[in-house]
């Protein structure tokens, strides 16, 4: 038996980490500075809005692991957005570790756009496997930054990206750079 606290917005905090066993406990992430552990597939509504914004980016902690297994839990995502596009939209310093993203994930103007991360300045992803369809669609004059993993990568400091795989169609309709 590990014990854990249940907080008042309903998440439980086991070991340091926020435990995110259901699509409204995701929905719930908004500390951009605390650890959070995915213990169960989730599936992720259209209107999602990517976590971390340039004003307030990502610095926690994102694990996957299924509850009793050393499984990946795998994360749906239907999400078209601006800016910054992905599960996450701005990390900086932060972990992404062991998911599995897979849906469809559309960017509508010149972006950033991945399907774990869509901008990241600094930080660690590791163990991910992107099945997403990335699609960088706009008609606007600009430079897109594409990738499967991830959109946009600046390390001034350090950034680690390791035993990740792609295996997502990407599609983007102007220029683009700095694919992950």
């Amino acid at each position: 038996f590990v014990p854990f606290t249940v907080l008042a917005d309903g998440l439980k905090l086991e070991s340091g980490y926020y435990i995110i066993d259901s699509t409204d406990d995701f929905l719930k992430i908004n500390d951009m500075s605390a650890n959070y552990k995915i213990t169960a597939d989730i599936e992720l509504p259209e209107n999602f809005t990517p976590i971390g914004t340039v004003e307030n980016p990502f610095k926690g902690k994102i694990i996957g692991r299924l509850k009793n297994t050393s499984e990946k839990p795998t994360l749906t995502v239907n999400l078209r957005g601006k800016d910054y596009v992905g599960l996450i939209g701005y990390m900086e310093n932060g972990t992404i570790n062991s998911l599995i993203i897979k849906g469809n994930i559309i960017s509508l103007n010149p972006a950033c756009t991945g399907a774990v991360a869509g901008f990241v300045r600094n930080g660690k992803i590791k163990d991910c496997i992107n099945y997403a369809n990335i699609i960088s669609s706009y008609d606007l004059e600009g430079i897109s930054y594409t990738g499967g993993i991830i959109g946009y990568a600046e390390a001034p400091e350090v950034l680690v990206i390791n035993n990740c795989e792609n295996y997502a169609n990407i599609t983007v309709s102007n220029e683009t750079n700095g694919a992950v």
